[in-house]
C-alpha cells in the first residue's frame, strides 16, 4: 500500500512541475501571431447599391409600413396586404387607414387604442380596424411591434 501511496505522490508532483515548466517556458517567450489587428479600410469608399425591392416608408410618425401585395377583389373591392412596424419602446402618431382591416401581429408587445379603448398585443393577436378609424400603436417591448395588415376596400 506504501508503493501505491508513494507512486501517486510522485506522480502528482511530476504533473504539477511539468505544468509549472510549461507555463513558464511560455510566458517567457511570449505568444507569437497575436497582436493588435489592422486598421480597417475607410468605409465609405465601398458602400453597397443594393436598394430593397419593396422598402418600408414612413406612413405616420413612429410607423413603419411596406405593401406586400395588392390585388383587385370581388365585387367592385380592391385588397392589400401590407406590414406595419414600430420601432422598440416607440408609439406611433394618429392614423386612418383607406379601408377595413385585419390586424395579425407578427412580434413585439404593446397596445393599440382604438375607438377610446386600449387592447394588448402580442404575438399572433387579431384585431380589426373599421373603416375611417384612427388608431395609435405603441411597442412596449424591446423587439419591433410588427404586423400584417389585411386592408378591404371600395373600389
Amino acid at each position: 500500500m506504501n508503493t501505491v501511496l508513494r507512486t501517486a505522490i510522485l506522480a502528482t508532483i511530476a504533473c504539477a512541475a511539468l505544468t509549472l515548466i510549461g507555463c513558464k517556458s511560455l510566458s517567457e517567450r511570449g505568444a507569437k501571431g497575436i497582436g493588435l489587428l489592422p486598421k480597417p479600410a475607410d468605409a465609405g469608399q465601398k458602400l453597397s447599391s443594393y436598394q430593397p425591392k419593396n422598402p418600408y416608408t414612413q406612413l405616420a410618425p413612429g410607423l413603419l409600413s411596406r405593401k406586400l401585395y395588392e390585388t383587385p377583389g370581388p365585387k367592385r373591392t380592391h385588397l392589400e396586404v401590407n406590414d406595419l412596424l414600430v420601432g422598440p419602446r416607440q408609439h406611433s402618431a394618429s392614423v386612418t387607414l383607406d379601408g377595413t382591416a385585419v390586424v395579425e401581429v407578427k412580434s413585439g408587445e404593446g397596445l393599440v387604442r382604438l375607438h377610446g379603448k386600449e387592447q394588448k398585443l402580442q404575438l399572433g393577436t387579431t384585431f380589426t380596424i373599421p373603416q375611417g378609424a384612427s388608431f395609435v400603436l405603441e411597442n412596449d417591448s424591446e423587439v419591433p411591434l410588427a404586423m400584417q395588415v389585411y386592408l378591404i376596400r371600395a373600389e
